[in-house]
């Protein structure tokens, strides 16, 4: 919808349609270039005037209040029904008033807000009626509500070019300015925001459009360019004022000078003359320039897609990633205000779909745990920071953003505008984030399947292998302190664990350890009062908080570990009366025999950690109190309860030069059975680790991929680098040069097999230049992997040397293409887990890992920290 003020009514009469329309003639057309990269139909469906008493509002206040009032009539004043033939999707409002930021600064033009094109109470600008030269500030505001950024803005730096004009969303013009046509950074960020789904509510036809209509209409002047409505002097007319005419000896097209009655002179707002406006004997103005005059336009050429890519790799190796392939229009390109290609430009499939091992870290956590140690400037957050997943108070449409919360604390911010596909919405749920959008997705992590869950957690079972487990503990006497109840195999769903206050302060309460013995819920003696959301592996766990009458835990969706369920009790020690159930899978009686080992060892379990407590308490209390001599054989006695056991020692660390040999220390007690370190006495600790050495570390070649022909036709050479490197004592190789390396650079390649080097030079031989066609190859590409083994492709075709461009493979001899697909090898990767970095690296005794010939970064030593992190993932400091 295009809404004119009073303003311009009055200034425009009867003529006010007419001009809307040539003004929004000529935005369609621009937002039909090609450059933009996607099918944009400007669509006008309603033409309207805001009477004096509806303005009132907008007299004398800022810009940014006009847009307010004004976005907040607009909506009153649209249809809801998308299928109204009146409904608009963004309403423009069109002044011959100053828009003023501030009381003395009234240089804008236009004001919209960015991104809002489907919300109806912001889908809205104002524009300043400067002329026939405000189709540029509509075009771009136009572009800001479609989530189009500055040309100079940040984000757009990546795009720029040397010698890069200004284009339509530039912040300013100069001489250089391209008005008509889109940057590579506003083609990248509408088509991303289309792609992202954010544009859906421009899918519908519009039922109606006075654009079309004028077309329609023989010899109508909107179908025609606006310089042949309005010549030059009525142009600066539209500008500077009823006196003003176009200024004589000035260059015609580029930039319409007009002169200004007050002063004598000449001024411009470096806007250029209206397409169409005679600019010459059969010539007139198009784009700025003075062009001839055509009589027959060229047929327009409407896009057409190419071929489907090949499919991108997975974005989660399990657990259910998303890999996609995306097309060009450019089979053809369009041309002469021709159409772009209609449909979709990327296409998603699931991969990967299997279920992760149990082992594997939650991914959204991994994706929060990549920026441990980032502070992003926030003030009072420490050095050493680390970042967990933050689900609660986060709106369904922001479901697909990384937000993660400072471990331990409340405050949480998004540290990425999407996570990565197949990453899921919300912990409860199997639907998926895709492009930054919640896809649905089934239990087997497929994109757009309907599996569900059956009620004992089996992916489309049909209930038939269900059992529900259904128990009570309500022990008599229970100790102070935590008490085993139940253990819920991993697997398990529906779980619904109750305990209900028979008294008003009966002091029992609900405690949750996970599989490796840490409290997750009312541990170390803290209760939480208030209901929450527990993540446990990826699974969210709901308590109700112990000041409900009836304290609860619930989790519909499948356990992957095992969880720990425990009471505690204080005060009174009444007895509690703990109620739960959960729905398990089993074949026959498997479950029966599962359950009673379950039921044995929790029972052992028990038993052990209560004499473990008795022993504890004694050995803690001679610790303290010095023995006297009396009493030196009875703590001999005591002490031997507890022993030290060391096991064989393992192989050398390194395959050549210096290493470690490991092994594993566990304190036993009086059964051997191995309990923590701290019952043992620390002096008597064997050590667990001990150096090593083996052959010296040899010496290999490597080369660098072969240079690019010296010729493009006939015999020619291809070069390479050879370099000498040492093998590191782990069996890989240093990727610096000896001759690099600061302490052996007097060393020569003499330290090298000199029989055995590679050669540096060979020939080449692309086709005779007397042939038909010769291959050419482009520059090698990056490697596909940034570490470890990967591989470089190169596009090579078939060129002409008398048409010189490139004709079909079959021109040239196949016997001599170049090799397009290569093995490659930047560097070794630095682990990813420290589980992984301790099996690799075996140094003992520290949280440290410090290695200079496997893992480096920009050639740097890597120091990496493996201490108390929850998620596995180590921090790397370069040195």
């Amino acid at each position: 919808m295009v809404v004119a003020d009073s303003s311009m009514a009055r200034y425009h009469g009867d003529n006010l349609k007419h001009y809307i329309l040539i003004l929004m003639e000529t935005v369609a057309s621009m937002y039909r270039d090609a450059s933009i990269g996607n099918w944009i139909n400007i669509a006008v469906v309603r033409l309207a005037v805001m009477s004096s008493e509806e303005e009132k509002e907008l007299i004398n206040t800022s810009a940014s209040k006009k847009l307010r009032h004004f976005c907040k009539w607009q909506k009153q004043h649209n249809y809801e029904d998308d299928k109204h033939p009146l409904h608009h999707d963004v309403a423009i409002l069109l002044t011959r008033e100053d828009l003023c930021r501030m009381p003395a600064t009234c240089d804008t033009l236009g004001i919209a807000q960015s991104g809002k094109i489907c919300d109806p109470s912001a889908s809205c600008a104002i524009i300043e009626d400067n002329g026939l030269s405000a189709v540029f500030t509509i075009a771009h505001e136009l572009g800001h509500v479609l989530n189009i950024p500055h040309d100079d803005d940040e984000k757009c730096k990546r795009f720029h070019e040397h010698g890069q004009k200004h284009n339509i969303m530039a912040r300013t013009l100069d001489y250089n300015s391209n008005l008509w046509s889109w940057s590579r950074c506003s083609q990248h960020y509408i088509t991303e925001f289309f792609d992202a789904g954010e544009g859906h509510c421009l899918l519908d036809e519009p039922k109606g459009n006075f654009l079309q209509e004028s077309h329609n209409q023989k010899n109508y002047a909107e179908s025609r360019h606006p310089g042949e409505v309005y010549d030059m002097d009525y142009q600066c007319e539209l500008v500077f004022g009823p006196t003003s005419k176009i200024c004589p000896y000035m260059p015609a097209c580029k930039r319409l000078w007009c002169t200004v009655s007050n002063n004598g002179g000449c001024r411009t707002q470096h806007m250029p003359w209206a397409d169409g406006t005679p600019c010459g004997r059969h010539k007139h103005c198009i784009h700025g320039e003075c062009v001839p005059v055509v009589m027959t336009t060229p047929a327009p050429i409407h896009g057409q897609w190419g071929e489907w890519s090949e499919w991108s790799e997975c974005s989660r190796s399990c657990g259910g990633g998303v890999k996609k392939s995306t097309r060009e229009c450019n089979q053809p390109k369009p041309a002469h205000n021709g159409r772009y290609c209609k449909g979709r430009r990327v296409r998603y499939m699931s991969c990967n779909t299997h279920e992760c091992s149990s082992g594997t870290p939650d991914f959204r956590e991994e994706q929060c745990a990549a920026f441990n140690g980032q502070t992003f400037n926030i003030q009072g957050l420490p050095s050493d920071v680390k970042w967990v997943p933050h689900y609660v108070g986060i709106g369904s449409t922001d479901n697909c953003k990384l937000y993660c919360r400072v471990y331990g604390k409340s405050m949480y911010y998004m540290l990425k505008s999407k996570v990565i596909d197949g990453t899921p919405c919300i912990p409860d749920s199997y639907d998926i984030c895709v492009n930054g959008q919640c896809q649905k997705a089934g239990c087997d992590h497929v994109l757009g399947s309907d599996a569900k869950l059956d009620s004992c957690g089996v992916c489309g079972g049909d209930n038939s292998t269900c059992k529900v487990i259904n128990r009570t503990f309500n022990q008599i006497q229970v100790q102070y302190g935590y008490n085993s109840v139940a253990a819920i195999p991993a697997g398990a769903s529906n779980i619904e664990i109750t305990q209900p206050s028979n008294a008003a302060h009966d002091n029992n309460y609900l405690v949750l350890r996970s599989s490796d013995g840490s409290y997750l819920l009312n541990g170390d003696y803290s209760v939480s009062m208030f209901k929450r959301t527990i993540q446990y592996s990826g699974v969210a766990i709901d308590y109700s908080g112990s000041n409900e009458l009836v304290e609860r835990i619930n989790c519909s969706k499948p356990i992957k570990k095992s969880l720990y369920v425990e009471v505690l009790s204080v005060g009174d020690l009444l007895s509690p009366e703990v109620r739960y159930q959960y729905s398990v899978s089993v074949k026959q009686n498997e479950y029966d025999v599962k359950r009673q080992e379950y039921e044995k060892k929790l029972k052992e379990y028990e038993r052990k950690r209560q004499e473990y407590e008795i022993k504890r308490r004694e050995y803690e209390m001679k610790r303290r109190n010095p023995p006297t001599t009396e009493r030196r054989a009875h703590q001999s006695r005591s002490t031997s309860l507890f022993h030290w056991r060391a096991s064989k020692w393992s192989l050398c660390s390194a395959k050549c030069g210096r290493g470690y040999r490991t092994r594993t220390i566990e304190c036993l007690d009086w059964t051997n059975t191995s309990v923590p370190h701290h019952f043992c006495l620390p002096s008597d600790k064997p050590k667990p680790y001990t150096k090593c050495k083996r052959r010296h570390c040899p010496f290999v070649w490597q080369t660098s991929p072969w240079s690019r022909c010296s010729v493009s036709c006939g015999f020619g050479w291809e070069t390479r680098t050879v370099t000498c490197h040492r093998m590191t004592k782990h069996g890989f190789i240093n990727p610096v040069p000896v001759a690099n390396i600061k302490k052996l650079a007097d060393v020569s390649y003499s330290m090298c097999n000199m029989t055995i080097k590679p050669i540096s030079r060979r020939q080449c031989n692309y086709g005779s230049c007397n042939g038909k066609g010769v291959w050419k190859p482009e520059p090698w590409q990056n490697c596909s992997a940034p570490c470890g083994h990967g591989f470089q492709k190169r596009k090579v075709a078939c060129y002409s040397l008398t048409l010189r461009r490139k004709v079909a493979r079959s021109y040239c001899d196949p016997r001599l293409r170049p090799k397009r697909r290569i093995k490659c090898f930047e560097r070794p990767c630095v682990p990813a887990i420290c589980d992984e970095l301790r099996n690799r690296i075996k140094l003992m005794g520290t949280d440290r890992y410090k290695n200079w010939d496997e893992l480096r970064e920009h050639d740097r030593m890597l120091f990496i920290y493996c201490t108390e992190l929850e998620s596995n993932k180590p921090m790397k400091y370069p040195t």
